[in-house]
């Protein structure tokens, strides 16, 4: 007796779960429709917040740019010209686009070692990079290989991927979001004039 009460108490339970969850149809006379006052303030708030959303995408790459920029110059300007900064600069937005690279260097520059350059790689492009489908190891192996070919000429662009965050504290240092870019100062460069 006690089985038969459980089993029809379970099913019980599950009809009325059926009940409880099946789709319901409305009639079609009974559809009620939408007021079109209500439709368009939903949809001219959805478009306000899109707007606001976009420009808030575009002051923020703003922002970074004026900062990647500022970063490159204010480090390299005792290194390079400023037409290899600019080279440089614009090497630094293909990142992101069609890697058309232009070689910077025009010599060999004592005060520069491949450690620094592998450290700027990585500080540039770990801003530009995140959050996008390329990859970053191997994105900034191109751009430092195409970029640099004399200093890093005994690299691979493949072994660049796996040197980019190495450690050395007597080169340029690794700077990771969402600390502030901060220029560096090559050693010795301190009383050489600013290239022109």
């Amino acid at each position: 007796m006690t089985i038969v009460i459980s089993i029809i108490g379970l099913i019980a339970y599950l009809v009325d779960g059926y009940i409880k969850n099946r789709p319901r149809i409305i009639p079609a006379n009974k559809v009620v429709e939408v007021d079109s006052t209500l439709t368009e303030t939903i949809s001219q708030d959805n478009a306000e917040l899109i707007r606001q959303s976009e420009e808030e995408n575009r002051r923020r790459k703003e922002e970074q740019w004026a900062e990647i920029a500022s970063y490159t110059k204010a480090t390299f300007h005792k290194i390079f010209t400023p037409a290899q900064i600019d080279i440089l600069l614009n090497n630094i937005t293909e990142l992101t686009g069609d890697e058309n690279y232009i070689a910077v260097e025009t010599s060999i520059n004592r005060h520069l070692k491949s450690d620094d350059l592998l450290h700027f790689g990585w500080n540039v492009s770990k801003r530009l990079l995140s959050g996008t489908q390329k990859k970053l190891g191997v994105t900034t192996a191109l751009f430092l290989k195409k970029s640099f070919p004399m200093t890093l000429s005994g690299y691979d662009i493949g072994n660049i991927p796996s040197k980019l965050r190495v450690e050395n504290f007597k080169v340029l240092p690794l700077i990771n979001p969402p600390k502030p870019l901060v220029p560096y100062v090559f050693p010795d460069t301190e009383n050489l004039p600013v290239l022109s």
